[in-house]
């Protein structure tokens, strides 16, 4: 294959927050013995939106509550850790809250102080699937406390989301909010590693989340047709009727290959090379297209100069809205 001279990418830090899985070993459990994390929504927050509907004097007899994978808790947050007013800190969408959180552990998780990073060049690149359809936590906060509009702006614009970290810890590499649907973690990984590589940063954290801050069934979504009848995902299976639906916040910390080595940092993985392309022009615009995808990874065989058939285990994900297509492998 022909060269094409791709920098190799360390992943040195991360950090994660899923359903059933507070950190990465917890996850690490959970896919080993496959556990089924998807369950009926949790009871509390059940409580959460019907004492809302009933502050509203709105029916709750047709409310159906989605079938996800939900985290254990999205409502705590340890403001002061990161100095920020508790009047402040509790009108924040809690996607900005859990994403500071989980953030900062994959940098605590690198073995680097907080003051390493002051003042360098380190990019934050986000991830996060804006769900169009379904109340915002500014909806739900100004439906009860109109009070609080004025004050609210900063907490809930999503390009807060990794511009928070940036300003935590003095970061001066670009801040940039990803929104490809499904894809938009991964193409938050492909940009940071496009970054590092042109020397626009010397590192940069690649993250994603998605909350359900209103986890009521949403009769648009669910009339698109991908959302399986029972919130499950069954891959490259008969029975599979659409895709599953889940919270979750993850982080990596990215680092040059050869300077991670030099630095002798902990190094999980390696990102031989990355792709992303869009699908053009299909039967459908929620269709996906094979030639598309093929040229995908096609692509980023190429870039990392690796023979396909020696490949094991491919990680592809494309979104159903078209956005994007992406694959980045790790080896």
């Amino acid at each position: 294959m022909e060269k094409m001279n791709y920098e190799e990418i360390a992943i040195i830090g991360m950090a994660a927050r899923f359903s059933h899985a507070d950190n990465i070993d917890e996850l690490w459990d959970n896919l080993r013995v496959g556990k089924d994390c998807v369950t009926d929504c949790p009871e509390g927050r059940k409580k959460d939106i019907e004492d809302y509907l009933k502050y509203l004097n709105l029916d709750k007899k047709d409310i159906v509550y989605r079938k996800a994978a939900y985290l254990k808790e999205i409502d705590k947050f340890d403001f002061e850790f990161f100095r920020i007013p508790p009047n402040e800190a509790k009108i924040m969408d809690p996607n900005q809250r859990i994403l500071l959180e989980t953030s900062y552990n994959a940098i605590e998780d690198s073995g680097y102080s907080t003051e390493y990073f002051n003042n360098k060049k380190v990019g934050c690149y986000t991830g996060c699937p804006a769900e169009y359809t379904s109340k915002s936590y500014q909806n739900l906060l100004i439906d009860i406390s109109p009070e609080l509009a004025d004050n609210s702006f900063a907490g809930n614009l999503a390009a807060m989301l990794p511009a928070r970290l940036s300003y935590f810890l003095n970061l001066h590499g670009p801040a940039i909010l990803i929104d490809t649907a499904c894809s938009s973690s991964l193409v938050a990984i492909h940009l940071a590693c496009k970054s590092i590589q042109s020397g626009e940063c010397e590192m940069a954290l690649a993250s994603g989340i998605n909350l359900f801050t209103f986890p009521v069934s949403n009769t648009i979504v669910n009339a698109i047709g991908i959302v399986a009848s029972d919130g499950k995902a069954r891959t490259f299976d008969d029975s599979c009727d659409g895709v599953g639906q889940g919270e979750g916040a993850g982080a990596v910390l990215l680092k040059p290959l050869k300077q991670a080595l030099k630095d002798n940092d902990h190094i999980y993985a390696v990102i031989k090379s990355s792709a992303s392309n869009q699908d053009g022009k299909s039967i459908g615009i929620t269709a996906p297209s094979a030639a598309a995808q093929e040229k995908v990874l096609v692509d980023v065989w190429k870039k990392a100069e690796i023979d396909p058939e020696t490949i094991g285990y491919i990680a592809v994900s494309y979104t159903h809205l078209r956005a994007h297509e992406t694959l980045s492998d790790i080896v």
